[in-house]
């Protein structure tokens, strides 16, 4: 809407162009034309004059995207009746594992787990009706898996949520929760504090609190790509030829190793050089409000696998074992 002014006199010459010119000096400002149409337009404005419109036009833009009246995503958090889910006050265990040796290691040593999280599909639905367990989609994937372990949103309705969906507050959390999420996996990146405050505000406005996880042990994901550069590198003609699964590594310039492993699309991931390891806050983060505890194996040997658990059931008692019968 243009403002009247009493600067126009009546002209023989079309002021179309120029005021088009004018109007068309926007590019040191936040704003684009979809599309500028202008009259022809016989009569003699003067240029500043033109100048003040667009500025006044842009000016008005400016207060109205100030004034936008947003509306929360949530208008309120899950109150106690809405859970189909009731929060259980007790330490849970769960193990996720990427190869049948990994496998054989934790039902070997008869580990107590709430769940197995299982990475390999095949692996997965060779013991899916025999072990509790869920299967952990890769974080890039088309597959839609209902009772699964999500890093999408493809895939939520009564699943857990992985840590790696990236969840950081209550408002995320809660938003899950309504979609049918089962449990939720709290974000790699969140500090203690962090978590403090996702735990409190939850606390504090649902008076109850949803079952968080926390990953306590693994290799964290550094970086994910379609772009497989171990079958380029090797001049391999077809996809998949199984080289991620060989164990290959990045090398920084000051020596440090990064693991790399590809899923079940020739996705390729880069871990971290070194895995996480929050064995020794598990009390602490277990007194804050988190029930769930993620023990996520990646690239570990059978050995390796067995090492740490017997470690971590040593130094801490919180795994216990099963009888044979119980498996």
């Amino acid at each position: 809407k243009v403002k009247k002014t009493n600067h126009v006199e009546s002209s023989s010459n079309n002021m179309k162009d120029r005021i088009k010119e004018q109007l068309q000096k926007i590019n040191d400002t936040i704003f684009q034309y979809e599309a500028l149409e202008v009259s022809d337009i016989f009569a003699y404005i003067k240029v500043k004059e033109i100048n003040q419109m667009r500025r006044d036009a842009l000016d008005e833009l400016l207060k109205l995207r100030q004034d936008i009246k947003r509306r929360p995503i949530i208008n309120d958090l899950i109150k106690l009746n809405d859970f189909n889910i009731a929060y259980e006050n007790t330490k849970k265990y769960c193990i996720a594992v990427n190869s049948n040796e990994q496998l054989e290691a934790v039902l070997e040593l008869g580990i107590v787990y709430d769940w197995l999280y299982i990475k390999d599909f095949k692996l997965y639905s060779k013991y899916k009706d025999s072990l509790k367990c869920r299967f952990y989609l890769p974080r890039v994937t088309k597959r839609k898996e209902y009772n699964s372990v999500s890093s999408s949103l493809n895939n939520v309705e009564n699943s857990f949520i992985s840590p790696y969906f990236n969840v950081v507050n209550s408002y995320t959390a809660n938003a899950l929760m309504r979609l049918g999420a089962k449990k939720i996996g709290l974000s790699i990146e969140l500090s203690y504090g962090d978590i403090c405050d996702i735990v409190n505000s939850y606390k504090e406005n649902a008076m109850i609190l949803p079952p968080f996880e926390m990953m306590i042990y693994g290799y964290y994901d550094a970086m994910i790509m379609k772009h497989c550069f171990i079958n380029k590198a090797l001049n391999k003609e077809k996809m998949p030829c199984g080289e991620c699964k060989k164990g290959y590594k990045l090398t920084d310039r000051i020596g440090k190793e990064y693991p790399v492993l590809g899923d079940e699309n020739c996705n390729i991931t880069i871990l971290y050089y070194k895995p996480v390891n929050l064995f020794s806050k598990v009390d602490e983060l277990y007194d804050l409000g988190i029930n769930s505890f993620l023990i996520n194996f990646t690239i570990e040997s059978k050995d390796e696998v067995m090492n740490i658990l017997e470690n971590f059931d040593a130094d801490s008692r919180y795994l216990g074992h099963y009888n044979s019968k119980d498996l």
